[in-house]
């Protein structure tokens, strides 16, 4: 696994020529879609140019928010879900330490998220990379690529990732992120996140807990019972789960 300062690397590797490259790229990706450059554009472009199977994007936030944006697939999607579950992975490593997180084969780096490593590979997944999204110097989220393969990106592919990292980051802010529609405002919006923090209230009132640690018995059962927290926040405000002091699900 491998991390290095952002604004070292992307000095090296990012230089006008190479934006000008990436946003060619996307406006190829764009006319291919007939669509608008979007935050899915940018995704679907960034398998092309990374040569990997899929591409994530997430917004973060204080108090464990954790908001999926936009996924090329729905391994994608379960890849999302777990780190919002377990509460470790590579995306939050990027998001907390500003940095690029890549892994070129998970195997063997498990004690970095041993939960999320081993459940990872699991479904298939060997390489992953994580880039921090931001505004400014904020981290705002983190866009994350997987593959099955083993073996990291090129150089070319690092810097071609930095470029569209700071592209994903301008989309996310966008007041229209696609048919104008706010990303993140839908993403927030939706039932199934509505849901987790209902439910995380509703723990933190019932044990008289902090929001934190409501969140965290949350994960803890939903990992192990082998479920999405959001499948068991919604038995908890639907009123077919209650968590009480005696439950130990770690």
């Amino acid at each position: 696994m491998r991390r290095f300062s952002y604004q070292r690397w992307s000095c090296w590797l990012v230089d006008s020529s190479r934006k000008v490259h990436v946003w060619s790229l996307l406006a190829a990706e764009a006319g291919r879609r007939r669509q608008p450059i979007s935050i899915p554009v940018a995704c679907h472009a960034a398998v092309r140019v990374l040569s990997v199977d899929g591409v994530t994007v997430a917004a973060l936030g204080s108090g464990d928010v954790h908001v999926s944006v936009f996924a090329t697939s729905a391994l994608g999607r379960h890849l999302e879900d777990l780190e919002s579950t377990l509460g470790e992975g590579p995306g939050l490593r990027a998001y907390s330490e500003g940095a690029p997180v890549l892994t070129s084969d998970l195997e063997g780096h498990d004690s970095h998220w041993p939960l999320f490593g081993s459940a990872a590979l699991e479904m298939g997944v060997r390489g992953l990379f994580a880039f921090s999204l931001r505004s400014g110097t904020m981290p705002i989220g983190v866009f994350q690529a997987h593959r099955a393969d083993t073996g990291g990106l090129t150089t070319i592919q690092l810097g071609d990732a930095l470029v569209l990292a700071d592209i994903m980051s301008v989309l996310i802010l966008g007041p229209e992120a696609e048919n104008g529609r706010d990303f993140i405002w839908d993403a927030i919006s939706s039932d199934h996140h509505t849901e987790v923090y209902q439910a995380t209230g509703m723990v933190s009132v019932h044990l008289g807990v902090s929001l934190a640690d409501a969140l965290a018995r949350l994960r803890g059962h939903a990992f192990a019972h082998g479920q999405p927290i959001s499948a068991v926040a919604r038995e908890i405000v639907q009123g077919r789960l209650r968590l009480d002091e005696g439950d130990t699900d770690d």
